[in-house]
């Protein structure tokens, strides 16, 4: 320590001295929180294709890498360290269903070591994001069209037109994919069931011989349901109920 002056002086009109105290931080650094719905939350964000973790204090950006932190589901492909942000850029991991912007409660957990501007480290932490701009609305039916039948029944080579609210990830349908009780489309004898190119509208073409009839009710089996692109799935909930049919209605 230093001795240094100051402006006071005792009643023999000396200047007092006192010895100079210098002050380290050496707290680690934390997230800083945010209210969410009336909740304090740590303040990890999901924008985009972005995942923002935001400190108390500066952090030093060369004690963060690539292998800094995990978001799980995700690769992380890029990091950035601004002040006392940290932006961590992600990519879904191979064959992944999960949208592309991480959805609130997706876990973020420090694989190494990252020090503040002072040079105190900190290991372990495990947090979620508690804010995301992620699409959470699946994807409904909103029309049904059923197209080329002339009698009072649903027959082969009819069609059914849905068309969806927003794009799909377009899977591949089959009859196994179509839950529709006992009966069949017969999709595969001389059937299908094609998407147009913006995957909003599904035609389905009734194969040979179907055996589905008036209040027959058909939905998505789970193993084959509908996606929207930000991985929202369209459930397995009825998609469609068989009307009675008579000719004057086509």
């Amino acid at each position: 320590m230093t001795a240094v002056d100051t402006d006071s002086k005792n009643k023999y009109g000396q200047t007092l001295t006192q010895e100079a105290v210098t002050v380290e931080d050496s707290i680690v650094p934390t997230l800083a929180e945010i209210t969410v719905d009336g909740e304090d939350v740590t303040d990890v964000k999901a924008i985009e294709e972005e995942v923002v973790l935001t400190f108390e204090e500066d952090i030093n950006p060369d004690k963060v890498s690539l292998v800094s932190f995990e978001v799980a589901g995700y690769n992380v492909t890029a990091v950035d360290v601004t002040d006392n942000v940290i932006t961590l850029t992600v990519a879904r991991k191979a064959g992944s269903t999960l949208a592309a912007t991480p959805k609130v409660g997706t876990k973020v957990t420090q694989k190494a070591t990252v020090k503040d501007a002072n040079g105190n480290s900190l290991t372990g932490l495990s947090a979620e994001v508690a804010v995301s701009n992620a699409d959470v609305t699946p994807p409904i039916i909103t029309n049904v069209v059923i197209g080329g039948t002339t009698d009072e029944e649903v027959t082969a080579q009819d069609t059914l037109t849905f068309t969806f609210s927003e794009a799909t990830d377009k899977p591949a349908l089959t009859d196994s994919s179509f839950a529709t009780g006992l009966k069949t489309l017969v999709l595969a004898n001389n059937g299908s069931a094609t998407w147009n190119a913006a995957g909003t509208e599904l035609v389905v073409v009734l194969g040979d011989n179907p055996t589905i009839t008036a209040d027959d009710t058909i939905n998505f089996v789970a193993a084959d349901t509908v996606e929207d692109l930000a991985g929202n799935d369209f459930g397995t909930e009825i998609i469609f109920t068989v009307p009675t049919l008579v000719g004057s209605d086509f």
